[in-house]
């Protein structure tokens, strides 16, 4: 056998495993990771001028169809659930994504269980940003945007569930400042539908320790009635 098929087989193999895992049998983990709310009080530079956040409203839904035809029916949905709120992501006049807050207690299908909000927490769902709109900090800067909403109308830390394997989502949370609460959930998923999770405690966090020259920026108290962006 030559080097060449020696190279691939491996991963061939792992490619035919996470297939399976995904659509026929398998089990995801997710950390739960927290954001502290903070208002960051520099003004953005260069191309991140560009970039803001305002409310999503039923009256968006024709730009959101053309941007991402898939969410359609999942946005709808949302739309009738108490204290879910999604928000969308501009660079100028371009949408390049969407993230959905909860601010109460939410069935989530796709991990077959109630998710509990905490008290003064918000918890994120379904952060999205198009792969060709990606670029430096734009969903930094989106985050930071939004999180000032919420800081300012009393809310205190964001929860996450993150896939574990997520590997740019968890640099994503590092660079942010989020915490690893060492918890999180498994889902059971067969033909690709969850039926089944339970919680998990892990003894390793998954996130490091934010590095001396990515502090956050400066703590400010609420002087101010919430206000949305855009």
């Amino acid at each position: 056998m030559s080097q060449h098929k020696q190279m691939t087989l491996p991963i061939l193999y792992d490619r035919i495993k996470a297939r399976v895992a995904k659509y026929v049998l398998g089990i995801d983990s997710y950390a739960l990771i927290v954001v502290d709310m903070y208002r960051r009080t520099e003004e953005a530079a260069g191309p991140y001028k560009e970039v803001h956040t305002r409310r999503l409203m039923p009256e968006d839904m024709p730009l959101v169809v053309v941007s991402f035809p898939d969410r359609e029916r999942i946005f709808q949905e949302r739309f009738k659930i108490a204290g879910f709120e999604g928000w969308l992501i501009f660079v100028g006049t371009a949408l390049i994504g969407f993230i959905w807050i909860a601010t109460r207690d939410f069935y989530e299908g796709d991990i077959a269980r109630t998710v509990k909000v905490r008290e003064k927490h918000a918890f994120s769902v379904d952060f999205f940003i198009a792969k060709d709109k990606r670029f430096g900090l734009a969903g930094h800067h989106a985050i930071w945007q939004i999180m000032d909403s919420y800081y300012l109308r009393g809310f205190a830390r964001c929860d996450n569930l993150v896939h574990v394997k997520n590997r740019k989502s968890l640099m994503f949370h590092t660079f942010l400042g989020s915490s690893d609460t060492l918890e999180g959930v498994s889902v059971l998923r067969v033909l690709g539908k969850a039926v089944l999770s339970w919680d998990v405690r892990r003894t390793q966090p998954l996130i490091k320790q934010r590095t001396k020259d990515r502090e956050p920026p400066d703590l400010m108290p609420p002087v101010e009635p919430a206000t949305a962006h855009g």
